[in-house]
């Protein structure tokens, strides 16, 4: 199993999450409000030097969803490149 962690604009939520359902994952966790900086977009720190705010949306999933929805991933940075999607694979050892 795999922790798919998506951190994106918040303002890019309903497309993600509409995105992610049909790539088949349709349970995980999300946490907004979020604020951070990265390599690909400015800083989203919710003041007014830099405002926005991102979402992180995690789930754990089996394998072989992965190949599919990292497709989906791909596919939605090249559609939305100002979105600021990032997303992580993290292996998962147990789930209680």
């Amino acid at each position: 199993m795999k922790m798919l962690l998506l951190v994106y604009s918040s303002t890019a939520d309903e497309f993600i999450i509409e995105r992610i359902k049909r790539a088949g994952i349709v349970h995980y966790t999300k946490f907004n409000d979020t604020q951070g900086e990265g390599l690909e977009n400015d800083p989203r720190l919710a003041n007014r030097i830099w405002p926005g705010k991102n979402s992180v949306l995690f789930s754990v999933v089996d394998e072989q969803f992965i190949p599919k929805t990292m497709e989906t991933i791909r596919e939605m940075k090249n559609e939305n490149p100002r979105a600021g999607i990032r997303c992580f694979t993290i292996p998962v050892e147990d789930v209680l």
